[in-house]
């Protein structure tokens, strides 16, 4: 009786159990995915250097002193406005030339490349010609030939790409070209067909951060028909790594990479080719070494292009041939505020002119004489009869005309009746009369004397 009052008790307890982890068992799934993740992300996180995955995964084991930073967001605008894909061609020397002069022409055609150089800005889009693994030498014009001299006797290369006005290299395999030619002799050199790095970025002397790291590279794995598909996904058979001042750093994307940080004055940096193992690959051009300058503070147009100051309607001139910036003009949401309005100039009242003063001498004649003269005589001035006659005649003395215009009428009244006869000399010497009476009338004013006046 009590063993199946027992075995009755199990299967009760059982069942119930049974019912109890049916319904706590998804609860107890999910603590325990969450746990496993928990600790999968914390074991990830530490130690070590990162492993790339992505373009935010550049750089691998870069020191505190170095930092990646984005381009340039003047830099990113013109990018899209160069959208090309150049086609460059070495075309002399001819590859594998043994060549017996010391001086060697080299020619280039270029397809699909606005090369230029703006004059104000000093930059444009243009050639890096890497002859053996010297520093580039920049080519603004490839349609005229290039001389090369002092070379050595011996075996060299000539490698050349296109590149955008701040350096940056074209990645598209047509971009590139190279030949190898002997000076007088053959001499041995680096295989160019193998796995191949091309030093390009930084060079020189730099007057703001960012500074751009940029290079080429041929024969790393991927078909030539693919070789624009490096820039776009990770290759696993290969690695560039980078070393500033003893700092060193991996990646392995083909992407030009920013970076700030750097010392003011003499910087070193060294690129190196790998393997997929991080161990180097054989070449003498893959494993490069360049001193750069560092000097803050630069004023021209690449430290200003980095600096994020110049204006993408000013910076169009180097990838735009021929490119006139806009006229400046206000922006339309900008209010502006009226001026002040200009007085209106009040009407001043113009004074009236004067009259001139009635020659007193000849009123003074006329009243004398006899004869009436209508002489105008102003309201406000006093009458010419209130003055002495003596006072005004003295006055008007200096004024007298000559006396001796009066007897010229007397010859020329003879003159004029003695030349004719009869009675045309009667009527003419009326007419004498009457204009001898006519001329005393006129100038009557200026020969009557008021007292003997010598001639």
């Amino acid at each position: 009786m009590n063993d199946w009052h027992q075995i009755l008790q199990r299967s009760i307890y059982r069942g119930f159990a049974q019912r109890l982890f049916r319904h706590v068992r998804p609860i107890l799934t999910v603590f325990l995915i969450v746990a496993i993740n928990i600790g999968l992300i914390g074991c990830g996180g530490s130690g070590g250097d990162r492993q790339m995955s992505g373009r935010s995964d550049t750089l691998a084991g870069v020191s505190k002193t170095l930092q990646e930073s984005p381009p340039p967001n003047v830099i990113q605008l013109l990018s899209r406005e160069l959208d090309v894909k150049p086609q460059v061609n070495i075309t002399r020397p001819k590859s594998d030339q043994v060549l017996q002069d010391a001086r060697v022409t080299v020619q280039f055609e270029v397809a699909d490349l606005p090369a230029f150089k703006d004059d104000a800005l000093s930059m444009g889009p243009h050639l890096h010609m890497i002859v053996d693994n010297q520093p580039y030498q920049a080519i603004y014009n490839p349609d005229e030939p290039l001389t090369l001299e002092d070379l050595d006797p011996g075996t060299h290369t000539i490698r050349v790409f296109a590149s955008r006005p701040w350096h940056e290299s074209f990645k598209n395999a047509e971009a590139y070209d190279q030949v190898r030619f002997h000076l007088f002799t053959r001499t041995p050199s680096s295989d160019i067909d193998a796995p191949l790095l091309t030093y390009s970025r930084p060079k020189g002397s730099y007057g703001s951060e960012p500074v751009m790291l940029d290079f080429y590279l041929n024969n790393v794995g991927l078909p030539a028909a693919d070789q624009d598909a490096i820039a776009e996904n990770i290759a696993s058979d290969w690695k560039v790594r980078c070393t500033i001042n003893g700092q060193a750093f991996t990646f392995d994307i083909w992407e030009p990479v920013y970076l700030k940080g750097l010392k003011p004055g003499n910087n070193w940096v060294q690129l190196e080719l790998l393997d997929g193992g991080g161990n180097p690959i054989p070449g003498a051009y893959n494993n490069t070494a360049r001193l750069i300058t560092m000097t803050p503070d630069g004023d021209d147009t690449l430290s200003k292009l980095m600096r994020d100051e110049l204006p993408i309607q000013e910076a169009r001139a180097i990838v735009v041939p021929g490119y006139e910036p806009p006229p400046a003009t206000l922006p339309t949401d900008v209010p502006v505020t009226p001026s002040s309005p200009m007085p209106e100039p009040s009407a001043e009242p113009i004074p009236a002119a004067e009259e001139p003063e009635p020659n007193k001498s000849s009123a003074s004649a006329s009243n004398e004489g006899g004869i009436a003269v209508d002489v105008p005589e102003p309201a406000d001035l006093p009458n010419v009869d209130e003055f002495p006659p003596g006072l005004l005649i003295e006055e008007t003395l200096p004024e007298i005309a000559p006396a001796a215009a009066t007897p010229e009428l007397e010859p020329e009244a003879q003159t004029t009746s003695t030349s004719n006869n009869g009675t045309d000399s009667a009527v003419e010497s009326d007419a004498v009369e009457s204009d001898a009476t006519k001329n005393d009338i006129e100038t009557l004013p200026e020969i009557i004397p008021a007292s003997p006046v010598a001639p």
